[in-house]
């Protein structure tokens, strides 16, 4: 038979992420949209560029991510002091990675892209370290997520990405008359940045795991 309350909670968990998943589909696409209208094709060509390369940033945190997530929730469930410490540090130290495989990134792409995307493209370079800075904000947004799902907590994180999307259409409605493709990374940089940093602040003020405190 059907359990109702079972189902009840599948469907409170589940249909708060349509609109978490549509929030994120308007942040990685709106960009070329406005660019389309207040800018010209070549900005819109070399921001497509640049965006793709920020993509496959975005690729690699996914990797790992679904790699650690059975681990992530396995540690969870055990809801043990000595795992949870684990869980803290290993949190601190993907942070730390991801900043120092930016910088890694992006200093081999500059070196690459010649010959990825040719001449004619090599100017995508402005907009590059920017949005691929946001995609590793948004690599770091997923490892602290998983603990609003495990708490599930949906309906809030869907309130977070959904304000987030609206701050991204916002700035690039302003920035991109200002800045051209640069405004469009910015509103891209800072939309993520937002989304990490309330996530992060909520995690914190309902998960207590000793944040701050790394080792015995």
């Amino acid at each position: 038979g059907i359990n109702k309350e079972y189902f009840k909670e599948i469907l409170t968990f589940s249909i708060p992420l349509v609109p978490h998943v549509m929030a994120f589909w308007a942040i990685n696409f709106i960009d070329r949209l406005f660019l389309a209208e207040m800018t010209d094709m070549k900005t819109v060509g070399l921001y497509s560029t640049a965006y793709m390369i920020g993509l496959a940033m975005s690729l690699i945190h996914e990797s790992i991510h679904r790699a650690w997530q059975p681990y992530f929730f396995e540690y969870l469930a055990e809801e043990s002091i000595t795992k949870n410490q684990q869980m803290v540090k290993l949190t601190w130290l993907y942070y730390a990675g991801s900043i120092i495989f930016f910088f890694i990134y992006v200093a081999l792409i500059k070196l690459l892209l010649p010959i990825l995307v040719g001449d004619d493209y090599t100017q995508s370079m402005d907009y590059i370290p920017l949005i691929v800075l946001g995609y590793t904000v948004f690599g770091m947004y997923r490892v602290i997520a998983g603990y609003l799902y495990h708490l599930k907590k949906t309906t809030l994180l869907a309130s977070i990405s959904s304000s987030a999307a609206i701050l991204n259409i916002i700035l690039n409605y302003y920035l991109i008359p200002i800045n051209g493709g640069i405004g469009a990374a910015q509103a891209t940089l800072i939309s993520f940045a937002f989304l990490f940093l309330v996530v992060k602040f909520v995690v914190i003020k309902s998960y207590d795991m000793q944040w701050f405190k790394i080792s015995n």
